[in-house]
């Protein structure tokens, strides 16, 4: 029970390393890299998602979900149209624990 609660700590925390595995996992997949650098440029709909990458909405929906469930993408579901924008604050943050689990190796590698 402890170490399924552990797993799930670690999958939950933002700041852990599992995380940032994670949200880079995610965008490893080129269909949605594509669609977290199309919207790094401006928020898009479901639809104006399909239509750019060529993909049923089904197949968008689905890479839109785990996007957002990575809280790098964020959905705005008061209208008709299902509206995605990049959790921009979030992906900076991402960034810079990135940044810092890199500069922890080199530090490392230093100390050897």
């Amino acid at each position: 029970v402890l170490q399924d609660f552990l797993r799930n700590l670690l999958q939950t925390d933002g700041t852990s390393k599992n995380h940032i595995f994670r949200c880079l996992h995610l965008l490893g997949d080129q269909t949605r890299f594509d669609i977290f650098c199309y919207l790094l440029e401006h928020p898009a709909y479901g639809q104006e998602l399909s239509e750019k990458t060529a993909l049923h909405p089904t197949t968008i929906s689905h890479h839109m979900a785990r996007l957002v469930a990575a809280n790098l993408v964020e959905c705005d579901l008061r209208t008709a149209k299902t509206y995605y924008t990049l959790n921009k604050e979030y992906v900076i943050d991402i960034l810079d624990r990135l940044r810092a689990v890199f500069s922890e190796c080199g530090d490392s590698k230093d100390e050897k």
